[in-house]
């Protein structure tokens, strides 16, 4: 009962690390998809994948330029065994590169450094310290001119979780983490304008409480998280304001033999602006619903509202509402299809607008050999944004070929 339980802590350690509440949106996303199969034995994992795509819409806007760029992908850890747990180092890269747009060019390098141990037979500590360095670029518009931007960045961060064996199915993580964002000067196309600050330094501060419960296949506890996001001043008004975000979630996990999986949340989440520019308390949501089929087919819908903190447009934050509904259908042991389709709705708190997306995808996987696979994916969205009435639609297809070593 004691290992049973010990496991499931370090399973809930593994799959919710703080540093992804943290890091940057693509920081966390390429360090998840690196370490998603890492193990706590002596071994070293690589992967490494290249996509050729065609866009229609390079700069992501209304000023539609199609051309072709290539997303290369890369990731090399070692674990060392320890008698109570294990150190892992490693890295992971990206490198996108247009071929006629070359101002949207991007590359980053990440390095992480996690350390896993049981400290008693009930207790038990992750840490871990990541370093991202990138060159991001980008366009700044002026009417209808889009003039490249480049700017360097330098993210750190850290993390450290702290899971208890309670008993009886009972586990309790404490987690906290921190990550400094910091921006170097952009410097623009043809330097038609001298190098400027145009985005600004960040310190994310992250805590997390959760308890669950876990008796047999069913899951479910109680989640308590705080974010305080500072942020460097530039402009007036300032183009990014400082927040602190609260949440307080009920969470249910179940799985049927009938090959059932139900994942859903409830709660409430408070935003505050600094300076009492905003103060606003929403209810917070989520839910997933996953259901295998004869033949191996699968169907997955899920549904989430939330406080986007990352990634809004917005000078303060976005509140994000998405649908997603997608299906895989197997051909064979190596050939699979899949189909989806997502809505989104994104009302940017201070700027009044709302943005709202819809895609679908349809996407063919060949596994050639064990370890290596193709993948041939065509992704069309729309959106379009009010207030300011813009509008864009976008087709995105790739080639893609992806190894484990």
């Amino acid at each position: 009962m004691r290992i049973r339980c010990v496991g499931a802590i370090l399973y809930l350690l593994i799959a919710g690390p703080a540093y992804a509440e943290t890091a940057s949106s693509e920081a966390a996303a390429e360090i998840a998809a690196a370490t998603r199969n890492a193990a706590g034995s002596s071994a070293t994992q690589g992967a490494i994948s290249l996509d050729e795509h065609f866009t229609t819409n390079a700069l992501d806007s209304d000023l539609e330029f199609p051309d072709f760029y290539q997303d290369l992908r890369g990731s090399l850890f070692h674990t060392f065994a320890q008698d109570k747990g294990y150190v892992r180092l490693g890295a992971a890269f990206q490198a996108t590169t247009y071929d006629r747009i070359k101002i949207e060019n991007d590359q980053s390098l990440i390095l992480l450094a996690e350390a896993y141990r049981h400290l008693t037979d009930r207790i038990e500590l992750r840490g871990t310290l990541t370093w991202r360095i990138a060159s991001i670029g980008d366009d700044l518009r002026i009417g209808d001119l889009a003039i490249g931007t480049r700017t360097l960045s330098n993210d750190f961060g850290g993390a450290l979780q702290l899971g208890f064996d309670l008993g009886s199915g009972n586990a309790l993580i404490l987690e906290a983490g921190d990550t400094v964002e910091h921006y170097g000067k952009a410097r623009f196309q043809q330097n038609l304008i001298e190098p400027a600050k145009i985005e600004p330094d960040r310190n994310r501060l992250a805590l997390g409480a959760t308890w669950r419960h876990s008796e047999g296949k069913l899951r479910y506890g109680l989640a308590a998280s705080a974010a305080f996001v500072g942020t460097e001043k530039i402009g007036d008004p300032p183009i990014a304001y400082p927040l602190a975000n609260t949440v307080l979630r009920g969470e249910v996990h179940y799985q049927t033999g009938a090959g059932t999986t139900l994942e859903a949340s409830l709660g409430v989440a408070t935003l505050r602006g600094a300076h009492g520019i905003y103060e606003e308390t929403r209810p917070v949501y989520s839910l997933l619903l996953k259901q295998e089929i004869k033949g191996g087919i699968e169907l997955r819908g899920s549904l989430a509202g939330s406080y986007d903190l990352l990634d809004s447009d917005d000078p303060l934050a976005g509140w994000r509402q998405r649908l997603e509904v997608e299906a895989k259908f197997p051909f064979s042991d190596t050939v699979a299809f899949g189909v989806g389709v997502f809505h989104q709705r994104e009302d940017n708190l201070l700027l009044r607008n709302t943005v709202r997306s819809n895609g679908i995808y349809v996407e063919l996987a060949y596994d050639m050999r064990k370890n290596t696979s193709l993948a041939a994916r065509a992704d069309f969205s729309e959106c379009r944004t009010s207030v300011i009435d813009i509008r864009k639609k976008t087709l995105d297809t790739f080639l893609g070929f992806r190894t484990k070593l």
